[in-house]
């Protein structure tokens, strides 16, 4: 490859970011439908030995859990899960807001 030659570059940048999505799990944040969310909160405090969902909490408009489950690959397998209060019933709504976990 000579000093300007830029071919080499396009297919060794889409190569690293293959490589970076399969090592890092697939970890992401991603946005629920209200009864989506309750479905995935179902799982709080589920005992199980490849997967775990917390709530974290509320911020704004918005609460949010997070899944981690253990991949294949090295890397994070954690994925944020999060949707508006409004879409949520009004007493668990409540219930986040004031700071309690309804799923407890």
């Amino acid at each position: 490859m000579t000093h300007g030659d830029k071919r080499g570059a396009l297919p060794s940048a889409v190569l690293m970011a293959c490589c970076l999505l399969l090592l890092s799990g697939c970890a992401g944040v991603k946005e629920l439908s209200g009864p989506e969310f309750l479905d995935r909160a179902k799982e709080i405090g589920a005992v199980h030995t490849m997967k775990n969902t917390e709530l974290i909490g509320v911020a704004g408009d918005r609460v949010y859990l997070e899944l981690w489950q253990e991949t294949i690959w090295p890397g994070s397998g954690l994925t944020v899960f999060w949707t508006r209060l409004s879409g949520l019933p009004d007493e668990i709504a409540a219930s986040l807001k004031a700071g309690r976990n309804p799923w407890e």
